[in-house]
């Protein structure tokens, strides 16, 4: 199965665990987080699961797979869900809803 199957199949699941409904927010950020960094895995080979989200930004350094653009994205999506995860921001839903949608463009962009 190709990874952005897996990718979007679990985001798919992740929607009908209704966190945000529940109120779970920081468990939705960590699940979406999990499922981001797994298909980076899956994808492109680099370790992302097993690395903290300061040691996967540097090695990315040494991969030219990615474009500006995408370091850039990748950067700001794993240091939002980490602000969450780890600092307890609370999003607004619509940044709920951002990060949700650039996520999944990520994987639409990157697909194989």
């Amino acid at each position: 199965v190709p990874p952005h199957e897996v990718a979007f199949s679990e985001l798919e699941a992740l929607v009908n665990e209704q966190l945000v409904e529940k109120n779970e927010i920081k468990r939705f950020y960590q699940r979406i987080s999990d499922i981001f960094r797994h298909y980076i895995e899956n994808r492109f080979g680099i370790k992302a699961p097993e690395l903290t989200t300061e040691e996967f930004l540097i090695s990315l350094k040494n991969h030219s797979q990615f474009t500006d653009h995408q370091n850039a994205f990748l950067s700001e999506f794993l240091r939002y869900c980490d602000l969450v995860k780890f600092a307890e921001h609370q999003p607004e839903t619509g940044d709920i809803q951002k990060t949700f949608d650039t996520c999944k463009n990520f994987i639409l962009e990157t697909k194989i």
